[in-house]
């Protein structure tokens, strides 16, 4: 494979992404779309947060969570 199309092959937002944060491109990228990957995520808090939070504050709990990550995307878009 010849210099461009290694270029190209590594020019994806997921790279793109992961140098402006850490300052190092993946060395595996997720194939899934944006969606079930946010999707996948949003399970995955929940679930942890159910084992964590008795039931009165889980609602109050997750808002805040996801309060907090939107103001980090919020954050790291504008980096």
């Amino acid at each position: 494979m010849n210099h461009f199309e290694e270029m190209l092959q590594r020019a994806n937002l997921q790279n793109i992404s992961n140098l402006l944060q850490i300052g190092c491109i993946k060395n595996e990228l997720d194939k899934e779309n944006l969606e079930k990957r946010e999707d996948e995520a949003v399970k995955v808090l929940e679930q942890r947060l159910e084992n964590l939070v008795s039931g009165s504050f889980y609602d109050e709990v997750v808002e805040a969570a996801m309060k907090y990550a939107n103001d980090c995307c919020e954050v790291y878009f504008g980096l």
